[in-house]
Parts: C-alpha cells; structure tokens; sequence
C-alpha cells in the first residue's frame, strides 16, 4: 500500500434519485417503506417513474403508482393484475388517498374490479 487514497465511485443513480433530481417536491418518496422504483422507459422526466409494492406475502395484492410529475400521478391496487381501486390527482392527493386506504381484507377495503377512475 502506498497510502494513497482511493478514489470513491459515486453510487449507482436509482430511479427513485432520479426522479427527485428532476422534480424535488417528490422527496417525501424516500420515506415510502416496501416500495420498489423504476424509470418507465428510459428518461424519467419524460417517461415517468413507476413505483410497486406487494401488500401480501403472496404477491397476488399489489399497489401501483405512476408518477409523470408532481402534478401528474396515478395509483391503483390491484388483485392478481386486476385493478380493484384507482385514483389520480397529484402526488400528494394520491399519496394521501393511499394513505387511508385499508389493507386487503380489512373493513372499507376494495374488493370488486374498479370501473374507472374515482375523484372523490
């Protein structure tokens, strides 16, 4: 060893950075437990960033966001690939209705296939 110091490589960028980069008012997405980040195509500010998270071990309950901007995001869960609740608004609109939203099986939570987007 020479003593010299070793140059540090940055860490790899992950979508979830990048998006954050892009549009800082998505910070809050850090603090999300459970939930996995992708760029929807290539470039996330014109792509989009796409978020999923399984609510049960079987993987069969799913919830979904899409997130085109902080203004622009969609939401769904979803039972085995079928949407059984949606919602788009904002991030932070979305974020909230998520929020409350009871886990699959609880009282007040979605059980038949969605018929479109709700705004309430």
């Amino acid at each position: 060893m020479t003593g010299e110091p070793v140059p540090l490589r940055p860490a790899p960028s992950t979508a979830l950075e990048d998006a954050i980069r892009v549009w800082p008012e998505l910070e809050a997405l850090r603090y999300l437990d459970g939930w996995t980040w992708q760029v929807c195509g290539s470039v996330v500010s014109r792509d989009g960033l796409l978020g999923y998270r399984s609510l049960t071990l079987s993987g069969l309950w799913l919830e979904v966001l899409l997130i085109f901007g902080p203004d622009d995001c969609e939401a769904q869960r979803a039972f085995d690939n079928r949407a059984v609740w949606e919602r788009r608004g904002t991030v932070a609109e979305v974020l909230a209705a998520v929020a409350v939203l009871p886990p699959p099986g609880a009282p007040g939570a979605p059980l038949l296939p969605a018929t479109g987007w709700r705004t309430d």
